[in-house]
């Protein structure tokens, strides 16, 4: 038996709205939308907007179903934010596990901060700092000089010599 996973609609949502300002319990609107109880769970839990005001804290229909598109947007966070996926390649590169490339921009951050939101010089800000940590990794050297240790030991002197056997001329050269 194969089962579909169907997304939820924007009217499927208003239901949930109206049922749950009725006080209904979460099983019996399942029950009503033909959907399991954890899927009401869920859809409440990820789309409750918290406010400051107890007026707008809850669960609206609209919001929720944009917060969810969102959600599924194709290219996900790193097509949609340059600056943070270059941030991620650079780790990468730097043999970082993930869990050490978002750690470390938490640490910089606040918890709360949209790092789409922030500005080129916020963005440069804070990739100057991350390049100018030390790290015990790199034998106590910043990212920056480990850089430029690099790209001094992969320049080339190509000296070729005038006359030899064929391919000797290639010969020196170490990619």
């Amino acid at each position: 038996m194969s089962h579909c996973y169907r997304q939820l609609r924007l009217d499927e949502r208003e239901t949930i709205f109206r049922m749950k300002d009725a006080r209904l319990p979460v099983g019996r609107i399942a029950e009503q939308l033909g959907r399991h109880p954890s899927t009401i769970y869920r859809e409440l839990r990820r789309n409750f907007l918290f406010d400051e005001d107890s007026y707008f804290r809850g669960y609206y229909p609209s919001v929720a179903h944009k917060l969810a598109s969102d959600r599924r947007a194709p290219g996900r966070k790193l097509a949609r934010n340059l600056e943070l996926a270059s941030y991620v390649i650079d780790g990468l590169h730097l043999c970082w596990p993930f869990e050490q490339i978002s750690g470390r921009l938490r640490r910089l951050l606040p918890s709360e901060t949209d790092i789409a939101a922030l500005d080129e010089a916020a963005i440069n800000a804070i990739s100057n700092r991350i390049n100018r940590t030390p790290r015990k990794c790199l034998g106590y050297m910043t990212p920056e000089e480990v850089l430029m240790t690099q790209i001094a030991m992969h320049t080339y002197s190509f000296d070729y010599p005038t006359r030899g056997a064929p391919g000797a001329r290639f010969a020196s050269c170490w990619w």
